[in-house]
């Protein structure tokens, strides 16, 4: 996320130049949307920081930022696919990808459970892909006994 920022902020400066030249008018516009677009992306890197995905005794917590949360009952587990995983496209009915970026993982449920999204949107899943930085410890972390 951080690379995008960067990218964006130099994009700014270059085409700020440019446009300030040919154009003043929509140099101030397009100012303040790609201000506006850095200032979105700062918020969604804070967010994933700030919300992470979560294992504890009883469930396992995803979160996407601000896009998706949903808690599932490690009892709802049916299986759970670490590493290079094929996940199904993203309007696959039952199937939500609750983070940016390809999934490393893949939790197929027992039984299906609400996901929240943003704005209040609901969506009912019985299989979850995400990506996780450290996919080994995640499994390792996941398959261990709640004490």
């Amino acid at each position: 996320m951080y690379t995008v920022l960067a990218t964006a902020v130099i994009e700014l400066a270059a085409l700020e130049f440019l446009l300030r030249a040919l154009h003043p008018v929509a140099a101030n516009i397009f100012l303040v949307v790609d201000a506006l677009a850095v200032l979105w992306i700062l918020g969604y890197a804070r967010a994933v920081r700030l919300r992470p995905i979560l294992i504890t005794d009883d469930a396992l917590l995803i979160r996407g930022g601000i896009q998706w949360s949903l808690d599932v009952p490690r009892s709802a587990i049916e299986t759970a696919d670490v590493g290079k995983v094929k996940a199904p496209g993203k309007r696959t009915p039952g199937y939500l990808r609750a983070t940016m970026g390809q999934p490393n993982v893949l939790i197929t449920l027992t039984q299906p459970v609400v996901a929240t999204g943003a704005y209040g949107t609901t969506r009912t899943v019985t299989r979850v892909g995400f990506a996780v930085d450290d996919p080994s410890t995640f499994s390792l972390a996941l398959a261990q006994a709640p004490a």
